[in-house]
């Protein structure tokens, strides 16, 4: 037999990052709902998007598909998070927002250009 089809390791190794991923998740909000005055206000959307990110980064090193998308979806969550820990003012969390639309623009047009995406 071939020995790609009797070691399926990589897709494993990628499903591993998930759960572990999602066991922090899980840790992290069943703390911040037990202990609640604990814990800072917008630390959860800090965990939540620095996990989104940390597993499509693995996912873009590993060579596998990896979706820019939510990369950027978990920098917005993220970016939340220390807005609310650190009261920043509203104004930086609207410049962060024009930044992020101006990247998915760019890289919106970038691949229509290249044939990618179909009017």
């Amino acid at each position: 037999m071939n020995k790609n089809l009797d070691n399926p390791k990589p897709k494993q190794d990628l499903r591993i990052y998930g759960y572990v991923g999602l066991a922090i998740i899980i840790l992290y909000g069943a703390a911040y709902y037990l202990f609640p005055d604990t814990l800072p206000r917008g630390s959860f959307d800090i965990v939540i998007g620095v996990t989104l990110l940390v597993s499509e980064l693995l996912k873009a090193f590993k060579g596998s598909d990896y979706y820019f998308l939510m990369m950027v979806f978990a920098a917005w969550i993220t970016f939340n998070g220390l807005e609310e820990v650190l009261n920043l003012d509203r104004s930086v969390g609207n410049t962060f927002l024009m930044i992020m639309g101006g990247v998915l623009l760019i890289k919106f047009l970038h691949n229509a250009v290249k044939g990618k995406y179909e009017p």
